[in-house]
């Protein structure tokens, strides 16, 4: 079974059935009821397909699913969206709303219930506490990048273990140990803040370029400065140290 396979089963839905045999260029898979692949000028995934000649139904549905009362939004269900799925459905994965400041307009994010039927997850959550497998996770940065088309080059983007598990975020699918996700958030939460307090920014921790007043709190801290910026550099070229940034 594949991600998209998954997710219509997830949801229970019919997919769309189409009349041509063929290989699907997404999966990969055989199908007597394939689409005929039809791409805009603006789609630029051809290093993810897979030689095939036919959309099969479950990828289908990925490519074309819109978002529920969204105008023009067809394709963008599972582009502009994190979302996870299991058996037991499919949920929309967000960021913990922040605390809203004295004169900030409150944002308000769109109900997507009657697709997601799953409870809502944060990011770090689902990495640490995923479903029982099979189950899809998909994030993204960008919200304009159809992660699902990278992930299914990871066998088929579906995780059958919670101890290691692939993860797709835009274009850079991954596979996490849950083990070592852990200990990178736990070594992440320490130089992230501290007393309650900012240390190093997100883009500082991910990329091991740490400004002068990142350098300056960790001086005052007594951390050891030069370890850390070896580490941060060592890992700066890591994906799956990217994501447990973007998560934290």
């Amino acid at each position: 079974m594949n991600l998209s396979e998954l997710v219509i089963q997830a949801r229970g839905i019919a997919p769309p059935m189409g009349e041509q045999k063929g290989k699907c260029v997404f999966c990969g898979i055989e199908t007597e009821h394939g689409h005929e692949p039809s791409f805009g000028d603006s789609f630029c995934n051809a290093p993810l397909l897979s030689g095939g000649n036919v959309i099969c139904p479950a990828c289908q549905h990925m490519q074309t699913a819109e978002i529920p009362g969204a105008k023009q939004s067809a394709g963008k269900l599972y582009r502009s969206n994190a979302w996870y799925a299991c058996e037991a459905g499919v949920g929309v994965i967000r960021f913990p709303k922040k605390e809203k400041k004295e004169g900030e307009e409150q944002h308000v994010a769109r109900d997507l219930r009657s697709v997601f039927s799953l409870p809502e997850r944060a990011p770090r959550s689902i990495l640490l506490e995923p479903p029982e497998p099979p189950f899809v996770i998909s994030l993204t940065r960008s919200y304009k990048k159809s992660t699902w088309q990278a992930l299914m080059r990871l066998n088929g983007g579906v995780a059958t273990s919670r101890e290691r598990f692939p993860v797709g975020c835009d274009y850079e699918p991954v596979y996490i140990d849950h083990d070592r996700l852990q200990r990178d958030l736990a070594k992440i939460d320490s130089l992230r803040t501290v007393g309650g307090k900012i240390l190093l920014s997100k883009a500082e921790l991910e990329s091991g370029k740490i400004g002068a007043s990142g350098m300056a709190k960790l001086v005052d801290g007594g951390f050891d400065v030069t370890g850390i910026v070896g580490y941060l550099r060592a890992r700066a070229n890591d994906p799956v140290w990217g994501i447990m940034v973007f998560v934290a």
